[in-house]
């Protein structure tokens, strides 16, 4: 009698822990935040201060240049002029070229960030939410553990009561209360 008693009080904990259970892995699920990274690479500029030293230094040559045409007179000017112009289109073309490349470099340092961010998004919720759900699956099993012993613990009660209105294991029956059974005086 005292095991089906433990059983059935062991069971009703199953129940009450189990439940609590089940009810924390629904709130982690109900309750769950989706996760966002930041890519440090989306802010990011190229750098200008290259391409400001080039501009300076061709203005400095440009200028040198037309000086040295000054001195040639108004031939030197006029057919010279062309060229120092077409310098300064090509020195600022290649600082257009390098600012680009480097835009380039840029936002494929940031499209690859955004995957890898991606990614370990997806692994982080992907864990925690099954996490979550172990949680309740458990609940449920520990819930269902706890009404199984209590079952067991009414039939082991079912058992000993009837038992103990059949006689026993003894198979005296009808005998009242205090008498005790004795096979001797029953077969004499």
């Amino acid at each position: 009698m005292a095991s089906a008693i433990g059983g059935a009080i062991s069971g009703f904990g199953k129940i009450k822990r189990g439940k609590a259970m089940e009810a924390a892995g629904q709130a982690g699920i109900d309750n769950f935040e989706w996760q966002d990274l930041s890519n440090p690479y989306k802010d990011l500029a190229p750098s200008t201060a290259g391409a400001e030293m080039r501009r300076e230094e061709a203005a400095r040559q440009s200028a040198t240049s037309v000086n040295a045409l000054r001195s040639g007179g108004v031939r030197g000017i006029v057919g010279g002029v062309g060229q120092v112009q077409a310098q300064n289109n090509l020195v600022n073309k290649d600082i257009a070229v390098g600012i680009d490349e480097q835009q380039k470099n840029l936002d494929m340092a940031a499209a690859g960030q955004d995957i890898n961010n991606q990614s370990i998004m997806e692994r982080r919720q992907e864990n925690e939410l099954a996490g979550y759900g172990n949680m309740v699956d458990v609940g449920m099993d520990m819930r269902n553990s706890g009404i199984g012993d209590l079952v067991a613990a009414g039939g082991a009660i079912d058992s000993m009561a009837m038992m103990a209105a059949t006689g026993g294991m003894s198979g005296a029956m009808g005998k009242k209360k205090n008498e005790v059974y004795n096979p001797r005086i029953e077969n004499a």
